[in-house]
């Protein structure tokens, strides 16, 4: 008999490390919705350059957990290989949430530019 369940746990763990950045970049989403309801209100507050920054830094670590995972993933393949009947070792570029990084960052800096300006602006002339 032909013990698979160590192939299936492995497919298993597959199944979340394939889900695993859809799930994160869903929470990002909404993240992000809150954030231009922020701007929307009022683009020049501290609460929207904040959530702006929360969504940057929540991007990066995001990203470097979805790296992470694949290439734990794919070492404990290598590492179980006699046990597994199955093995797949790929690795990933999540190109989204490179691409949403780096245009939230940018939005960031633009903000927080923003806020500088209006706050220049603010202050009176003798």
């Amino acid at each position: 008999e032909v013990n698979l369940t160590m192939t299936y746990v492995f497919l298993v763990l597959q199944s979340i490390v394939n889900a695993l950045p859809y799930a994160l970049n869903m929470f990002l989403i909404f993240q992000g919705i809150k954030a231009v309801g922020e701007l929307l209100k009022d683009a020049y507050s501290e609460e929207a350059v904040e959530r702006v920054q929360k969504i940057g830094s929540y991007c990066k670590k995001t990203l470097a957990v979805v790296v992470i995972s694949g290439a734990v993933f794919n070492v404990l393949q290598i590492i179980f290989a006699n046990q597994l009947h199955q093995i797949r070792i790929h690795t990933s570029i999540p190109v989204f949430s490179i691409l949403f990084i780096t245009v939230i960052l940018l939005m960031a800096r633009f903000v927080e530019e923003n806020q500088k300006l209006k706050q220049d602006n603010n202050l009176p002339i003798f």
